[in-house]
């Protein structure tokens, strides 16, 4: 019984059939290969954010002593990062509201890119925290906008199945 859809009609997604392979229970549709690949970039990006968030207050005595700061600029270092990266939050996601996810997720690696290649080369203690403060903005944009892109990318029903069985497999 199939019929011809109208020009305005969507197709309905097929239900997948439950013993499709092999007589094994498959009860969900396989992820295409595109999204798997979006889903390991957004997760690649926002381990970046996460390892600078983590690594830099440890090596914080080491820059110390190579800059010759002051107590006061050594606690810049770190906060100046974390203070940008929570403030601009609220930013990207009026930004990804207005010019759509892609263009802000790549607008915000970006920042964080030049802003990491600012602090790399950076010769004085100001330089390192005017790229942590900028490191931060572009870091709030990734963090934001890769939240946004796995809720847009997967189904709620998939999410929260996947959340309960990995919490339900780390109980045992």
């Amino acid at each position: 019984m199939s019929r011809e859809l109208d020009q305005g009609e969507s197709p309905r997604p097929s239900k997948p059939e439950p013993f499709a392979n092999g007589g094994r229970l498959n009860l969900r549709p396989r992820l295409p290969t595109t999204t798997i690949l979006a889903f390991i970039a957004l997760c690649l990006s926002i381990f970046l954010v996460a390892l600078d968030t983590v690594l830099i207050p440890t090596a914080l005595p080491y820059i110390s002593s190579s800059f010759h700061l002051p107590d006061s600029s050594y606690a810049w270092v770190g906060s100046a990062y974390l203070l940008a990266n929570g403030a601009s939050i609220p930013f990207w996601g009026k930004l990804s509201d207005i010019f759509g996810r892609k263009p802000v997720i790549l607008s915000a690696n970006a920042i964080f890119l030049a802003a990491s290649l600012m602090c790399a080369l950076s010769v004085d203690a100001e330089m390192l925290i005017a790229g942590r403060v900028l490191q931060g903005l572009g870091g709030g944009g990734v963090v934001v906008m890769v939240h946004v892109c796995v809720s847009d990318l997967f189904d709620i029903r998939y999410v929260l199945s996947i959340g309960f069985c990995s919490e339900y497999t780390n109980r045992f």
